[in-house]
């Protein structure tokens, strides 16, 4: 069986940047006064340095509510569009002020506008030559190991953020910064000892609160991820990144509704926010596919250069069956990331869908170039490997597969594949171990969601792998209820009922509706699924129609594909159903 799903983690930290004239929510926006005043209602209510880089979170006319954190406190409030710049225009304010006076501090200040704009070799320059100008500003030490850990280059973060701790260890920002590049380098623990110390320090920083919540729910932390989070929001209910914070504690709860009413709040509060679009196309990924693609593809026009979003609207055009479409998506994301593995693990499907098995083992060799841990790729090449019966190189793959997967579900459909590939080779006993262990991960990942319909078809595969029709026909009938819209589901089910030795578990009409189904939601693309079809009429004994669809399932094939579904033809046309 074969799965793509959305890849969106949908874990927020960081807001998103804007460009433009700052005039609308999620802009970014820079002080370019000697200082910009905060009001709330009528009143001073503190101010914020020249340079300082703020997110807008809410417009009234023509100021902007903002949060900024000093080193001792967050203060929010109103500032006035006369004290900022955008972004995008920052860069020349403080070039000016450079050729004016070239301080650490202006150097500091262009830095961290070259940060913000991913220029991070610039700003990396930048900070140098500030703290060559002056070695004693812990802040400008901690920026730049900002920056080396967007760059990945943690053991040069780590030093810079020590060395800036050790000039000033009660500074908040620093040991949000620190505690960031833990969480980015996995050392989770570090991290939040991190954020307890500064919301400590900063208990009205709503930022850090949110951010400790992201880590809690990478630890599974799911309550206590939510009390963090509900704080963040209830310091700062304009905070976007809150709410997306939120929606995806949700989702790993398996709470559809309440995950998708926060990413409805988060896109409420910033309508310009790509990566809520993203997060609540992942919420939407079995709900409402419409919705889901719709919400990528709004995504994609708010920023076109996030290679995930293509990704996974690839995801998309893989249930629909639109494998071209799926690859052209997948190019697009491999020349935004060219380093990145799981979109060559996609191409893979897409070239194994269209028969092109040696193209699929290719794609997943690059994608091994780049993650030697990616369990898809090995289950996935396996898999190639296996329908050019190169029964030992899957057998390989497979148990490395097992060897590293930390997900049931992953586990599982190693084992269950590696049976297909010992029983293929008469070796029975180690055929039904593996599926006995294929069982027992599938049910593991059942129970942790029970709306795992991929498990459930991979549970009944399983089953029926070892003859135990009753529990493969449950499975199937449950993976269908749990998401009518899968085609995989529904062909699936339509093949057990066409093709099952057992007569009492076959129907020729349920078969036909089924795989009718799958046919129309891949958009009649999917060679296995029109020679499904065509098992489907001949177990219904219109045999005209078997042969039709065996035919057009030919038609377009692979020359790897030929052979069999040529043998299945004759059968047809003697007049006899297919039985595996």
């Amino acid at each position: 069986m074969r799965t793509f799903k959305l890849l969106a983690a949908c874990v927020v930290i960081t807001s998103c940047s804007g460009v433009g004239l700052a005039q609308q929510v999620g802009d970014t926006i820079v002080v370019t006064a000697e200082t910009g005043p905060l009001r709330d209602q009528g009143a001073a209510c503190g101010s914020v340095p020249q340079g300082e880089i703020l997110y807008v979170e809410e417009i009234d006319h023509d100021r902007f509510w903002v949060v900024w954190s000093s080193n001792k406190t967050t203060m929010m409030g109103w500032i006035s569009r006369s004290d900022v710049a955008p972004l995008s225009q920052a860069v020349n304010f403080v070039d000016a002020m450079l050729r004016r006076n070239a301080t650490a501090r202006a150097y500091a200040i262009r830095g961290a506008i070259r940060c913000e704009q991913d220029a991070y070799e610039q700003a990396i320059a930048d900070y140098t030559e500030a703290i060559r100008l002056d070695p004693r500003l812990a802040r400008v030490w901690s920026s730049r190991g900002w920056t080396w850990a967007q760059k990945s280059e943690f053991a040069k973060a780590a030093a810079d953020l020590q060395q800036a701790i050790r000039l000033d260890p009660n500074d908040p920002r620093t040991l949000i910064e620190r505690g960031l590049t833990s969480y980015s380098a996995g050392k989770l623990d570090e991290a939040i000892a991190d954020f307890d110390r500064v919301v400590t320090l900063d208990p009205r920083s709503p930022y850090a609160y949110a951010a400790r919540g992201t880590i809690r729910l990478a630890q599974n932390s799911f309550e206590a991820a939510i009390v963090d989070v509900d704080r963040a929001i209830a310091l700062d209910h304009r905070f976007s990144s809150a709410y997306k914070s939120r929606g995806a504690i949700h989702l790993a709860q398996n709470d559809l509704q309440g995950a998708i009413a926060d990413f409805d709040q988060a896109i409420r509060l910033n309508p310009h926010d790509a990566d809520a679009y993203n997060c609540r196309a992942t919420a939407y990924q079995h709900h409402d596919e419409d919705k889901s693609f719709s919400d990528l593809n709004e995504a994609i026009r708010i920023n076109p250069k996030a290679a995930e979003y293509y990704s996974n609207r690839a995801s998309i055009w893989f249930r629909r069956g639109q494998y071209d479409k799926m690859l052209s998506d997948l190019d697009q994301a491999i020349r935004l990331e060219p380093n990145e593995a799981t979109p060559y693990v996609g191409r893979g499907l897409a070239w194994y869908a269209k028969g092109k098995y040696d193209r699929a083992s290719s794609e997943y060799n690059e994608a091994l170039r780049y993650d030697r841990n990616c369990v898809h790729a090995y289950v996935y090449r396996g898999d190639a490997e296996r329908a050019k019966g190169q029964y030992d190189n899957a057998i390989a793959d497979y148990e490395q597969a097992i060897q590293i997967a930390k997900k049931s579900y992953d586990k599982a459909s190693a084992y269950k594949n590696r049976g297909l590939v010992r029983q293929s080779q008469g070796e029975y006993e180690k055929a039904v171990s593996d599926y006995d262990q294929a069982i027992s991960a599938y049910r593991n990942a059942i129970r942790d969601d029970p709306t795992d319909a991929p498990a459930c078809v991979g549970l009944a595969d399983a089953a029926r792998a070892k003859a135990d029709f009753a529990e493969a026909a449950s499975n199937y009938d449950q993976a269908v209820l749990i998401d009518p819209r899968s085609a995989v589901a529904r062909n699936a089910r339509a093949w057990f009922v066409a093709t099952c030795a057992e007569a009492k578990y076959r129907d020729g009409t349920k078969a036909v509706q089924d795989a009718t189904r799958a046919c129309e939601l891949t958009s009649w693309n999917d060679i296995d699924f029109l020679s499904t079809l065509a098992a489907a009429y001949a177990e219904h004994a219109d045999f005209s129609n078997a042969i039709k669809w065996q035919e057009k399932a030919i038609a377009a094939a692979s020359q790897e594909q030929k052979p069999k579904l040529r043998s299945r033809l004759e059968l047809f046309r003697a007049h006899k159903a297919y039985r595996q």
